[in-house]
């Protein structure tokens, strides 16, 4: 089995070490932490100054767990190399691999520049830059995000792959197969329901109301079919309904539910 990685959001108030220690408990191997502030005082990040970065950095070790990923890299036609540059050191500081960002540009040839340049700078960190398609951002399918990397021409981008995000985009297992599987270098599970909110309300179900993986009406059976073998696999269920739920007891039940989803994956394969 793939280690398992627990995402920021799905505990989107733990600090940075508290998330940590619930990943931990949960039995996950990595966490993807955000770095970069959002303009939310309820959203905990690292940012990007080194110490900041070499406390959390102790804490995961002792923790015996390790940051895979970092989050909170936005393209939104306001890109500034020199804004990034920290959090591009913190996220090498931290032992991440890759780095995951949002796009809002709608400006095809800027877009297409700056994400060429993040991808250049990041590479000088050993970084990768995961970009991550959503039906409500400018990026919204698969086949968008592929086309991206495609125009950058650069070695160390790639897509973030989200299970909710492809079928509300109209993707499926399918829309996976045919992007060349080293372009993929995450894959976020969660279920849902398979009936879509209206548009409008799709950034909200995003971010409030996931569900663990089987215990919704997703086709990830089929999903996980679709995905490369070997890829990172990060569990992302944000969910409302569980908020009374301390850091620790969320983890804890989001990995069993992770672990259990996943032995009746393999059964069924078998």
């Amino acid at each position: 089995m793939v280690p398992l990685a627990l995402c920021w959001l799905t505990i989107p108030s733990a600090e940075p070490i508290e998330l940590l220690r619930a990943a931990a408990a949960g039995g996950f191997a990595s966490v993807g932490m955000r770095v970069v502030e959002s303009g939310e005082p309820d959203k905990p990040y690292v940012g990007g100054g080194g110490e900041s970065a070499t406390i959390v950095k102790r804490a995961a070790a002792a923790e015996g767990v390790s940051i895979f990923r970092t989050a909170g890299f936005r393209l939104d036609g306001r890109y500034s190399a020199e804004r990034y540059y920290r959090y591009l050191e913190a996220s090498a500081q931290l032992g991440a691999g890759i780095i995951g960002v949002i796009v809002t540009d709608n400006d095809r040839s800027r877009l297409t520049a700056d994400f060429a340049d993040l991808c250049t700078r990041a590479s000088e960190f050993g970084l990768s830059v995961g970009v991550e398609f959503v039906p409500f951002s400018t990026v919204k399918t698969i086949e968008d995000a592929y086309d991206l990397l495609v125009r950058s021409e650069q070695s160390n981008g790639s897509i973030l792959l989200d299970s909710m995000h492809l079928y509300r985009s109209g993707g499926n297992a399918d829309s996976v197969r045919r992007i060349p599987p080293s372009r993929i270098s995450v894959a976020q599970l969660c279920d849902c329901r398979m009936a879509a909110p209206e548009p409008s309300k799709l950034l909200e179900e995003a971010r409030n109301d996931r569900l663990d993986p089987g215990e919704g009406e997703l086709p990830l059976f089929d999903f996980m079919e679709g995905v490369p073998p070997g890829i990172p696999l990060e569990i992302e269920t944000p969910c409302l309904a569980q908020r009374d739920l301390t850091p620790i007891e969320r983890a804890k039940r989001t990995g069993q539910a992770t672990r259990k989803f996943l032995d009746d994956f393999q059964r069924a394969r078998g």
